[in-house]
């Protein structure tokens, strides 16, 4: 019985585990959307400039930020065999 409980305990351990890993691969595509946001941006006539620019360069660094996180995320998920990443 110790051996079934343990097995148990260490699937869940794993599943815990990837659960992190799953909610970031729904993330993926978040760069997409950032990008759809800094068009609609652009392409707004009645925006102030100040504002205009300002909330581009917001999108922007957000756009960098998921482009970032994408990566380290396949890269984790073993997407890209040559990175290996320790944490």
């Amino acid at each position: 019985m110790l051996s079934r409980e343990c097995l148990v305990s260490d699937s869940l351990l794993i599943l815990l585990e990837n659960m992190g890993v799953a909610r970031k691969l729904f993330r993926l595509f978040k760069s997409f959307n950032e990008w759809v946001k800094i068009k609609e941006f652009m392409n707004n006539k009645t925006l102030p400039e100040f504002d205009k620019y300002l909330s581009i360069a917001t999108r922007l660094a957000f756009l960098i930020y998921w482009i970032f996180d994408n990566l380290a995320v396949l890269a984790k998920i073993k997407f890209f065999p040559s990175l290996d990443v320790k944490n």
